[in-house]
């Protein structure tokens, strides 16, 4: 069953708008694809959506090749999906937790 995040301050009588968690994945999906350094792989990438108090929370774990700041592409992610958040709805509450795992990229030929 997809769940919602509604939106509190768009409310008309008794109908309130939502947003569907599927939207907060793709978001968080489409953080990774853009991110450079991100080893791109089904097996590797695990983003789930939660939803606490109609606080959107974001978990990701992925991998990114050896030898990249973690630190810098973190904040690659986090700015992603924070700027995407900001642009969707301004006003939703969310965290994100990000967990990074270091790879040799079979693509070095290393």
């Amino acid at each position: 069953m997809t769940r919602y995040v509604y939106l509190n301050n768009i409310r008309k009588s008794t109908v309130r708008s939502g947003i569907s968690t599927k939207v907060f994945n793709f978001i968080a999906e489409k953080a990774l694809k853009n991110v450079n350094g991100i080893i791109l792989d089904d097996d590797n990438n695990n983003v789930s959506i939660g939803l606490k108090n109609n606080v959107v929370v974001f978990k990701i774990t992925t991998v990114i090749k050896k030898g990249l700041d973690k630190e810098a592409v973190k904040k690659e992610i986090n700015e992603y999906i924070t700027n995407t958040m900001n642009f969707i709805c301004d006003s939703m509450p969310f965290e994100i937790t990000i967990k990074l795992y270091e790879k040799k990229d079979k693509d070095d030929g290393k």
